[in-house]
């Protein structure tokens, strides 16, 4: 997404939701998770000191794409919560 003030992108990303929950656009949900792909970075940062040496920061990327995959299919913006919120507690 490009740069757009915090209206316009909440008002971009509800319609993406909408794309994809009721339209089920692939293209939709593709946008959405690269939009909060940076929850995965900020998630390793915190975790990072409780995770074993052995483990590297490589495979936690990858553990966290795939959450990040989980959360947002199934995610129900209906509810009213923030997905950010909704996606770190998963």
């Amino acid at each position: 997404m490009s740069r757009r003030t915090s209206a316009e992108l909440q008002a971009a990303l509800a319609q993406l939701w909408h794309e994809f929950k009721n339209l089920n656009s692939a293209r939709a949900r593709d946008s959405i998770i690269e939009h909060y792909r940076y929850l995965i970075t900020k998630t390793r940062q915190r975790i990072i000191p409780t995770v074993p040496v052995k483990i590297l920061a490589e495979d936690l990327d990858q553990e966290g794409l795939i959450a990040l995959v989980k959360a947002v299919d199934h995610f129900d913006p209906k509810r009213k919560v923030k997905f950010e919120s909704y996606a770190i507690s998963m």
